[in-house]
């Protein structure tokens, strides 16, 4: 059966650039998913949860969540919010920037989250109201934002609220998906009861620990069948999977191809 708490559309985005404002429902909640471009998450108004590599953060108003390309993440929802994402590629850097300064540009995403003072973030908020009607400088503007969010005295703070025991385990999966056997290896590590974490972990990221972990896993996957000349049995072992065939039947479940099948789309 497909999972439907983890995106099954791994196909990298077609976009080079793309700017887009939503105002969501307390119920709206995203599926896991990666993309291959720079995300800027933007919060108008209201509130939201996201999980977003192995952290939760809670932002609001004038809050900006900031995620490298090939990130798991998800919005949780829990409230009403409104948000500007935009969403930009190193194909579309690559076509209006220097070499040094996309790089330049980039190390902005080196922090996960800002908070902005309300005047900067209003021009913000302008820049991106011109970017979103097609103007033909967005390119110009999105370097404008970036300027704003590199000063020093454009932020009010940049520290994420705590996500206690949920983001130790979101830290732990992400840093030993390929040795954890099972899930009481987790409850273990951290001495709490298995039945009391899988409540508390799916309270708060909307998805159990063994959906988080495989989409780790395949997500790892994804990157060694693009990147190396390692056989289907040689990634499914590395990324932690004691079988290749049930390696296959978990990929196939969430990419909706085969790990080859993959591999072949992406050379």
């Amino acid at each position: 059966m497909q999972n439907k708490n983890i995106d099954t559309d791994y196909r990298l985005i077609n976009e080079w650039f793309l700017v887009a404002y939503d105002k969501h429902s307390a119920k709206h909640m995203s599926n896991m998913h990666y993309h291959n471009s720079y995300e800027m998450f933007i919060i108008t108004d209201g509130s939201t949860s996201m999980l977003v590599n192995d952290q939760i953060t809670e932002p609001v108003r004038y809050d900006i969540i900031l995620i490298k390309p090939n990130q798991l993440h998800k919005n949780n929802g829990g409230a009403k919010h409104s948000r500007y994402a935009v969403h930009f590629t190193e194909n579309y850097l690559d076509t209006y920037f220097t070499e040094t300064a996309s790089k330049q540009l980039t190390e902005i995403f080196d922090r996960s989250r800002l908070r902005i003072k309300p005047q900067e973030f209003n021009k913000i908020i302008e820049l991106l109201g011109r970017m979103r009607s097609g103007d033909a400088f967005s390119h110009i503007h999105l370097a404008e934002i970036i300027s704003i969010l590199s000063r020093p005295e454009s932020l009010d703070y940049n520290n994420t609220k705590p996500g206690g025991i949920v983001n130790s385990i979101l830290e732990y999966v992400n840093k030993n998906y390929a040795s954890i056997s099972s899930l009481d290896d987790i409850s273990e590590k951290f001495r709490i009861s298995k039945p009391y974490m899988c409540n508390v972990f799916k309270k708060e990221t909307t998805v159990t620990i063994s959906q988080y972990l495989n989409s780790v896993r395949i997500t790892r996957a994804c990157e060694l069948l693009k990147s190396s000349h390692k056989s289907v049995t040689e990634i499914a072992f590395m990324c932690g999977y004691s079988s290749s065939m049930y390696f296959c039947k978990v990929f196939k479940g969430i990419v909706n191809m085969t790990p080859m099948d993959y591999k072949r789309f992406n050379l």
